[in-house]
């Protein structure tokens, strides 16, 4: 293109010479000095904007590299907008930590994998309790506690070019009163007297013999008490996964919106493709992060 403007350029030139027509020179000339600058203007825009093939980064870091046995890590996980592209994140996971369970049984979205000393995927097995005994963490909306909407709606994230989404940090959760029907919360509250801890420790093995007739047995066997502040402020504790071997542990964050197959699927049966929030476009949906390596010690 850029070889006929210049063609097009000396043939004007030559043509308004040879009849002796300067105006015309001229004004054919700067016309088509315009439309050449203007295309090399336009050819340049798309040189250093062009839409990269991957849109998406994700930065994963550790807030320690040792652990204790059965000691749960704390992560910074953040996503970047890299591309020139609009891209939404409709990914629960980014504001409560608790999205982390479906997310790995259903492999969507936001999730880990991480790899044993012995080289093996690791599953997540988090236990959140029959009424929720376990919710010993939340996450911080800016002093406050995430909630969802009052209507349950999800939480959108639109990422414009070069706009950053960290997942929010943890923080403790508030004790939970016990409402007469049984075990609330399995933290023993702060302050109290030997019988009633006692009391509370007699009825958190009432409730774990009940788990156990019922096939629910908690891997947490006892009662806790809730610590008085994050150990990592601006990290989140990674659930799920008990590490309980001696050794070297690897670990990477995947974020996967939806599946090349799905797109394709779609596409074959003339129906409108669905990118997860991705540029319509897009070619790859599986992004991962860096990979971290820990070691669990005794």
């Amino acid at each position: 293109m850029t070889w006929t403007l210049a063609g097009l350029i000396i043939s004007v030139g030559m043509t308004a010479y040879l009849l002796g027509r300067r105006k015309v020179l001229l004004i054919c000339g700067t016309a088509a000095g315009v439309a050449l600058f203007t295309w090399l203007c336009v050819l340049a825009y798309r040189a250093t904007h062009h839409q990269p093939e991957r849109p998406l980064e994700l930065t994963l870091q550790l807030a320690r590299r040792q652990w204790g046995i059965d000691e749960e890590p704390w992560y910074l996980l953040q996503i970047k907008n890299v591309g020139y592209q609009k891209v939404t994140v409709p990914d629960n996971f980014w504001v409560k930590q608790v999205q982390l369970e479906q997310n790995s049984q259903s492999k969507e979205y936001t999730y880990f994998e991480v790899v044993d000393p012995d080289g093996r995927l690791m599953k997540f097995s988090a236990e959140w309790g029959q009424h929720g005994e376990f919710f010993f963490w939340v996450n911080d909306c800016g002093g406050k506690i995430c909630e969802y909407d009052n209507n349950g709606h999800h939480f959108y994230f639109e990422l414009k070019r070069g706009q950053v989404l960290t997942a929010t940090p943890s923080v403790v959760a508030p004790l939970r009163k016990q409402d007469g029907l049984g075990l609330n919360d399995a933290r023993i509250r702060p302050g109290s007297t030997k019988a009633e801890q006692e009391a509370y420790k007699k009825l958190w093995r009432i409730h774990q013999d009940e788990m156990e007739i019922m096939s629910g047995a908690r891997h947490r066997s006892g009662a806790y008490e809730p610590p008085e502040k994050p150990l990592y402020p601006g990290y989140r504790v990674l659930e799920g996964y008990a590490f309980k071997k001696i050794g070297r542990y690897r670990m990477k964050a995947i974020y996967e919106p939806t599946s090349r197959e799905f797109v394709e699927g779609r596409m074959r049966k003339g129906e409108l493709p669905l990118y997860g929030g991705l540029p319509e476009g897009t070619k790859i949906f599986r992004y991962e992060s860096n990979e971290v390596e820990f070691e669990v010690v005794p």
